[in-house]
């Protein structure tokens, strides 16, 4: 940064009268001071004053000022001061009042040029590295003075306390929607702590994520995906959970109500080519074809199946094996009832 000091003012950006203020006037200070020896605007008051101009941020490198006027501490008031800026400023740049050139405000890059008799400094402006960002401008003391377009970077960390921060909402001239503020909390996070959050109004979210869809904590719905392939958790006042495949098919089902509460499908039981957990008789049922390598069991297995089409029934619930010629049934191995 440069010379502030060199301007006469201290890291506050206050400069120090000759006189000390509590006891002198700027008008008895000067008349104090031999004729002609002093400019009344180097008695230490050139930074008090007030003026209706804003400067404002225009990119890295410029800074814009709106037309007003200065009330000088003498108690006189500049002409009308037109609106205007920096240009592209390639260096610190500091803006004054220069009472012999009464409608602009003047542009320098040597801190000593922007003071002196009848000069009123009224900020510095600092190019910004970052295309992106703003330029940052830096007032003297002036009631009144007012600078638009701060950015986060202008301002150091924990020099803001506040009990409440409101916006004032933007007014759309091209028929879009303004944004108010944007909260960017990078790859830090952000975490907010309160008893309430209330938000009226429509909220747009990014693409993938609408709290619409969210679980609920009880009795809340979820798709993994709209159509095809996909999981979905309670669907229906009965359903738990199913999975479909590509076509889509049910492959995997369990219901959580109605008459069927506690029941398991897998596959396609319905068309006998799947399993079924019976939660309410305690069983569970095999339809379609069971290929398997070796099967252990430690208690009963009751069989009622076909090999072969229905040539040769396996039929565990009569004690029996019977081998059909398709028309007729040729061979019977165990019991018959009524036959012996």
């Amino acid at each position: 940064m440069n010379n502030y000091s060199s301007l006469g003012y201290n890291e506050f950006l206050e400069r120090r009268s000759m006189f000390s203020q509590s006891t002198l006037s700027p008008t008895v200070a000067s008349a104090m001071l031999p004729a002609g020896s002093v400019g009344s605007f180097t008695t230490g008051l050139s930074a008090s004053y007030t003026t209706t101009i804003v400067f404002t941020a225009d990119d890295s490198n410029t800074a814009s000022w709106s037309e007003g006027v200065i009330h000088l501490f003498d108690g006189t008031t500049s002409e009308t001061i037109g609106a205007s800026n920096t240009g592209n400023i390639t260096a610190t740049t500091y803006i004054y009042y220069d009472k012999s050139k009464p409608r602009d405000l003047v542009t320098t890059t040597d801190p000593a040029v922007a003071t002196g008799a009848y000069k009123t400094l009224l900020a510095i402006v600092e190019k910004v590295d970052d295309v992106t960002k703003l330029c940052k401008i830096t007032t003297t003391n002036a009631t009144g003075l007012n600078v638009s377009n701060i950015q986060a970077n202008q301002i150091a960390a924990g020099v803001i306390t506040t009990s409440e921060l409101n916006f004032t909402p933007l007014i759309s001239t091209d028929g879009g929607d303004d944004i108010i503020a944007t909260i960017n909390a990078s790859s830090e996070g952000l975490a907010i702590s309160a008893d309430r959050i209330s938000i009226s109004g429509s909220t747009t979210f990014s693409s993938g994520y609408n709290p619409a869809d969210k679980v609920d904590e009880v009795g809340g719905t979820y798709n993994s995906a709209a159509s095809g392939a996909r999981v979905s958790i309670f669907p229906d006042a009965n359903t738990g959970i199913v999975a479909y495949n590509a076509t889509p098919a049910e492959v995997f089902k369990v219901l959580v109500g109605g008459t069927d509460s506690g029941d398991v499908i897998i596959g396609n039981y319905a068309g006998n080519k799947g399993l079924k957990w019976d939660n309410s008789a305690g069983t569970f049922d095999i339809r379609g074809s069971l290929t398997a390598s070796d099967i252990s069991t430690g208690g009963t297995v009751s069989v009622a199946m076909n090999l072969g089409e229905t040539n040769v029934k396996l039929d565990g619930a009569n004690k029996r094996i019977i081998i059909n010629d398709g028309t007729d049934d040729r061979i019977l191995i165990g019991y018959q009832s009524g036959g012996f």
